[in-house]
């Protein structure tokens, strides 16, 4: 990632998802409700990502969603997620908070 994700105004939501194919459910409509939140420029949303573009766009395909994702190396997400998928919310480069996939809000 650049230091635009560390000097970003506006909340940063970022979307880890360590494996794609190993990805939990049940957040897609959650998921969603961001994205719509970010087309109305009020959130920034990305997905990261340690899967290959072909299974990305298959997973994004599969679920309903079409942010961007970027990749990243795997033991990164891990580290930083704890749970496949999970959601980061940043504010200047500060984590505020994290969300197990069942838990996002």
């Amino acid at each position: 990632m650049n230091s635009g994700v560390l000097n970003e105004p506006l909340p940063m939501y970022l979307f880890l998802v360590l494996d794609v194919t190993k990805a939990g459910k049940g957040w897609e409509e959650k998921m969603k409700k961001y994205e719509q939140q970010a087309a109305e420029g009020k959130i920034v949303l990305m997905g990261v990502t340690s899967s290959s573009q072909a299974a990305v766009e298959q997973f994004k395909a599969q679920r309903g969603i079409n942010f961007e994702f970027l990749q990243m190396d795997g033991t990164a997400i891990k580290t930083a997620g704890r749970s496949n998928p999970c959601l980061l919310v940043l504010e200047k480069g500060t984590i505020k908070a994290k969300y197990h996939h069942n838990d996002i809000p």
